[in-house]
């Protein structure tokens, strides 16, 4: 009959050291695998911040456009005007008619559309600045 060694204290010791381990690397195995899905959510986050980015600029060329179209609209307005006073007709144009009300108007959108387009734009700017001083943070710590 083979005969039981028992563990020396010194050995038990060493097991219980090594059960402990075990149980802190599956601990860390959790961890690391919450941190791989949350690193392909912020993956997708930044996408997601970029492709609003690739957006924003998108309104302002639009917002460009649009106002080249507005400043020709303009232009071609003051030609016509400038026209009746060529043939002798300005007498004619009163600047309070209702062509000229519409023109106000008009003109009062856009400053307030380009001053929105403006607050929006700081606010993108501001973030992005806040993202890249995050991202310098990141290349610290590494």
């Amino acid at each position: 009959m083979t005969k039981t060694i028992k563990p020396t204290e010194r050995q038990a010791a060493m097991h219980e050291t090594h059960r402990e381990w075990r149980v802190e690397h599956a601990t860390w195995r959790d961890e690391a695998e919450i941190w791989v899905g949350q690193y392909h959510r912020a993956l997708a986050d930044l996408a997601r911040v970029e492709a609003q980015i690739r957006e924003h600029g998108a309104a302002l060329l639009e917002h460009g456009a649009a106002l080249g179209a507005h400043e020709r609209a303009i232009a071609l307005h003051e030609r016509e005007l400038a026209d009746l006073a060529g043939k002798g007709l300005g007498e004619q144009y009163d600047p309070a008619t209702p062509e000229h009300e519409t023109w106000i108007v008009r003109h009062t959108n856009e400053r307030a559309a380009h001053e929105a387009r403006k607050a929006h734009h700081h606010r993108v700017v501001a973030l992005v600045k806040r993202l890249a001083e995050a991202a310098a943070e990141l290349r610290q710590d590494a």
